[in-house]
């Protein structure tokens, strides 16, 4: 098999240039790098914060990635883009809570020479208007993070955090007790040995104790021919001993 040298000469220069080029080659190195703390730098970042009946706050710091030389301010800043991003990224319908639907303890923190972690923002979301409950949407809230002063530039990866509102649903039901209780009234008196009822029931509240639970007797036939899926006092249920059959 004949060799070129040529060709052998040829890549051995090719490979000296190429080599030449990687050793002269600068690289940049990454300086102190600000972030928010909660994100663990995490570009994809987002928390759930509940919404109910009470007022749900929760706290946001600026961490850097090495103790600062200076002192460092860093603005949170309020941003829908922020959440219309996390809706493309992950296929979620999330609204934008509107900004005057919470509030911020600061817009703006510290952190001092020496330290590496900011003195903590306050989130604070009260409980939703009617105008919110009504929307039917499902709503976060999203930030950003930009140096103010100080030389530690923002680390794209920890800049943007979106809140996630977990909304709390509150609704009327019925509450069955000793006083308020389901009854029918049978039209006339059916000459029948055997009878079924079907219903169900949560076991959960249910006492082996005379007197305990307002949920101890579920069936019961009373003297008036009434017949209740109550809370009636087990003196006057028969449910558990009656002959009837009764399926749950």
């Amino acid at each position: 098999m004949r060799i070129n040298s040529k060709s052998i000469l040829a890549g051995m220069a090719l490979g000296a240039l190429l080599l030449t080029g990687c050793n002269d080659a600068e690289y940049d190195t990454l300086s102190n790098q600000a972030y928010i703390l909660q994100t663990n730098t995490n570009a994809n970042s987002s928390l759930k914060l509940t919404v109910g009946a009470e007022v749900a706050t929760t706290t946001l710091n600026v961490r850097l990635s090495d103790v600062a030389n200076v002192e460092s301010r860093y603005r949170l800043v309020y941003d829908t883009a922020v959440v219309n991003e996390y809706n493309r990224l992950n296929e979620t319908p999330y609204a934008s809570l509107p900004q005057e639907s919470f509030s911020l303890s600061s817009e703006e923190t510290t952190i001092e020479a020496g330290a590496s972690v900011s003195t903590p923002i306050t989130l604070t979301v009260p409980p939703y208007s009617e105008a919110l409950k009504a929307s039917g949407k499902k709503y976060a809230i999203g930030f950003r993070l930009e140096n103010t002063s100080g030389n530690a530039s923002v680390l794209p990866s920890g800049s943007k955090i979106v809140y996630i509102l977990d909304q709390v649903v509150i609704q009327p039901v019925v509450v069955l007790d000793q006083s308020h209780y389901v009854s029918q009234n049978l039209v006339k008196n059916y000459p029948l040995t055997e009878w079924t009822v079907e219903m169900n029931i949560n076991k959960h509240v249910l006492y082996t104790e005379v007197g305990r639970g307002n949920n101890q007797a579920i069936f019961g036939r009373v003297p008036t021919r009434s017949i209740s899926a109550s809370a009636m006092p087990p003196s006057r249920a028969t449910a558990c001993r009656s002959r009837r059959r009764a399926r749950r």
